[in-house]
């Protein structure tokens, strides 16, 4: 099974919030159960800026952060031109950002579910599930 997981599943996993302790489950068991997980290379950029929005009241250092975004057991995907113009494209027609048209064409591409906590995303397509209907699938 092949999942591409977006900013706010990822973020999940930094930040003690509603729905971290599923988000980790979601990692746990997909290492169990030889799940791939995929991610846009976008969302490196998305999760460092929520790293950053945690951190800068705090004054500590989102270093560690960082390298344990790349360490976590994702294959982020480079977005090339034919997947940019493509993600424009869907945004445009359904409506939704660019960087979710990102996560919806690297899903399309891979054939993989987008999992998401983003609800307008969970509720205009099909193709997407929420960390708990995943969860409820594979355990």
């Amino acid at each position: 099974m092949k999942l591409v997981l977006d900013s706010s599943v990822i973020a999940k996993l930094f930040f003690k919030e509603a729905g971290s302790d599923s988000a980790i489950k979601l990692m746990e068991i997909g290492d169990e159960k030889d799940i791939e997980f995929l991610a846009s290379d976008l969302v490196i950029y998305e999760v460092g800026n929520t790293i950053w929005k945690n951190l800068r009241r705090k004054n500590k250092d989102g270093g560690r952060y960082i390298k344990l975004l790349f360490l976590l057991n994702i294959d982020f995907i480079s977005i090339d031109d034919s997947l940019a113009s493509e993600a424009l494209d869907v945004a445009q027609r359904y409506n939704i950002t660019y960087y979710d048209g990102v996560h919806m064409v690297v899903g399309k591409k891979n054939k993989a579910t987008l999992v998401t906590q983003d609800k307008v995303l969970l509720k205009k397509f099909k193709s997407t599930s929420s960390i708990k209907e995943v969860l409820e699938r594979i355990e």
